[in-house]
């Protein structure tokens, strides 16, 4: 395997380092193998982030980049127009909220909505990280609790990352051990792959090692159907311990054959236990209580007992045991049950707790009264802050996309180095932007117009992070016509029609290009 568990858990002990020399997937996997409850602080030039593990699962991940702030994620997905945005901003800053919040409360989006526009939300603040090739972190032990109720599995994330967004050259670097060497498939890796969504890719890969060992060239060489594809999961299952080469499986285990298991006895048959009070019967879950209980665990991370239960502070002990009561019924997990989505039982487990821990503090006179001092001054110290801290926090924030148009003014202003500048900030802030990679390539030839392969490179990984980008094939396009390669430059153009329709560049582009082969 590409590292031990010992090396891993050498890593996860590091107080800080450069990511140059320990990516971000091998930092997370050290964190994650170690369960750690930490706070790794990412720094990469003008560019912070700060990502939240706890058990060793990922909980949350903030920067200071205006894109991947909620409202701004939503406009991009076309989930929210530019009016409701600036509205629910300004409504979110003048009463101090999230902005999901008033969202949910406005109808722009239910719970449900909410929940999964912050779980992607996250995954891609995540993911963007996994295109640093240089920056520094910093480990902080034992920091302040998470008020996110997300969750993301570090070898889940580590797959994906590594498989779309890790450059070419990192993945190159970490397969290069294995070059030469028969791999084969771990019988127990350091992070089991049962549950990860392998993708097409990892599947065909695991399906072919499960047969018999292969060679890097065997499983991804050249002519190899999808065999960037295929390198991409390799490296990614190297890094998980579930790939190793197959001399190191034989030698771990003594070049002995494994012993037959001994057979188990046949254990006389259990007693009947008792049987129990049968539960209400559990229909499935319509879409309103679905939405409630997706709202409800967002919320109650962020919520004390007295918010959780919806009970005042000066409620008899009486009142505390109704809404109690009507709470654990409401969110009662044999209401969820797992067979009916393991997401909403695990959602229920978690609020049926809380809402118990809650009551338990409710209802001792003493922790109830330390509850009411700490609101006191919480309240106290929420009225010496001004509204504009609210607006404070995101106009202080990096904006690519203002970057990104500003870029493309200079462009059409012939300030070619200038747009290049403003371009390459836009994209330095948001690494997994194909639109973002393909104007700024396009914009470096046209300020060299000698860097042609440099450029193809660029693009051919710009349409490879999303395929539907259609600048990306019809650049790409362009410079095999100026090459005078035909057949490569019509196979681009005619995959830039329809994602760019109804732009009609592509067509005038094979018609020229049709003109030009007859010369």
């Amino acid at each position: 395997m590409l590292f031990s568990r010992d090396q891993l858990l050498e890593i996860g002990s590091l107080a800080a380092g450069e990511l140059a020399a320990v990516p971000f997937p091998v930092l997370l996997l050290a964190h994650g193998l170690a369960e750690s409850a930490v706070e790794l602080r990412l720094r990469r030039g003008h560019i912070d982030k700060r990502v939240f593990l706890e058990g060793g699962v990922a909980v949350d991940c903030r920067s200071n980049l205006l894109h991947e702030t909620l409202g701004r994620f939503l406009v991009q997905q076309n989930r929210l127009d530019e009016a409701g945005y600036q509205e629910a901003l300004q409504a979110s800053a003048a009463r101090g909220v999230l902005i999901g919040e008033v969202l949910v409360e406005r109808g722009v989006i239910d719970g449900t909505g909410l929940l999964r526009a912050l779980q992607q939300a996250l995954a891609k603040k995540l993911l963007d990280v996994f295109n640093w090739r240089e920056g520094r972190f910093e480990v902080v032990r034992q920091p302040p609790a998470s008020d996110s109720s997300l969750k993301v599995r570090l070898p889940q994330l580590v797959l994906t990352g590594v498989t779309r967004f890790s450059p070419a050259g990192m993945v190159e670097r970490w397969l290069a051990p294995l070059a030469g060497e028969p791999l084969a498939l771990h019988p127990e890796p350091l992070f089991p792959l049962a549950g990860l969504r392998l993708g097409e890719a990892g599947e065909r890969l695991v399906a072919r090692l499960g047969e018999k060992p292969g060679t890097v060239a065997d499983l991804a060489g050249e002519g190899e159907p999808a065999a960037g594809e295929v390198r991409r999961a390799l490296a990614a299952l190297a890094l998980l311990g579930a790939v190793v080469p197959a001399t190191a499986l034989a030698a771990a285990a003594g070049g002995r054959p494994a012993a037959a298991p001994p057979a188990t006895p046949q254990a006389a048959p259990a007693p009947a236990a008792p049987a129990a009070a049968a539960l209400p019967a559990a229909g499935a879950p319509d879409a309103a209580a679905a939405s409630a209980l997706h709202r409800a665990f967002l919320e109650h991370r962020r919520q004390d007992a007295f918010d959780l239960l919806e009970v005042p502070e000066d409620a008899p002990l009486a009142f505390v045991q109704y809404q109690y009561l009507e709470f654990a019924q409401r969110f009662a997990p044999w209401r969820f049950p797992p067979e009916q989505g393991a997401e909403l039982a695990d959602e229920a487990r978690d609020l049926f707790l809380a809402g118990a821990l809650a009551y338990a503090e409710l209802a001792a006179a003493e922790s109830r009264e330390a509850l009411r001092f700490r609101r006191q001054r919480q309240r106290e110290e929420a009225s010496r802050q001004s509204r504009a801290s609210y607006f404070r926090i995101e106009t202080d924030l990096l904006d690519p996309e203002a970057q990104f148009a500003r870029g493309l003014a200079l462009r059409e202003a012939d300030k070619l180095r200038l747009a290049v500048e403003h371009l390459e900030f836009a994209l330095d802030c948001d690494p997994g932007n194909a639109l973002y990679q393909a104007e700024l390539a396009w914009t470096r030839l046209l300020a060299e117009p000698g860097r042609t392969v440099e450029t193809l490179r660029e693009l051919e990984e710009a349409a490879r992070l999303d395929p539907g980008c259609g600048l990306a094939h019809y650049y790409a396009g362009e410079v095999h016509r100026q090459l005078r390669n035909w057949r490569r430059a019509e196979e681009c153009l005619r995959r830039a029609i329809k994602p760019l329709a109804p732009d009609r560049r592509p067509l005038d582009a094979l018609r020229t290009l049709a003109s030009e082969r007859r010369r």
